[in-house]
């Protein structure tokens, strides 16, 4: 049986970006080692890091603190805007 996902309160979506930048920023080194497709670069990590730090700033600044609907808006908002 699947579960249905409720939705998430603003400061809950921070809460999870913040949970995997912390990660990210203990690990990138570790990913950057496992990188070999499709070019062996060795910056995955480093370049997931930074985009997550980037996101989790502008989360910070930018997000209702309310949950539900607009923080629904929000997100397919910012999913529109790295598009274009």
């Amino acid at each position: 049986m699947v579960k249905q996902a409720g939705l998430l309160s603003g400061q809950e979506l921070r809460e999870m970006f913040a949970g995997a930048a912390a990660w990210l920023e203990k690990n990138a080194h570790d990913i950057d080692e496992l990188n070999v497709f499709p070019v062996p670069d060795g910056d995955t990590g480093t370049n997931m890091l930074l985009t997550m730090l980037q996101h989790r700033t502008k989360l910070q600044f930018t997000l209702p603190s309310d949950g539900g609907e607009n923080v629904h808006i929000w997100v397919v908002g910012q999913r529109n805007l790295d598009i274009h």
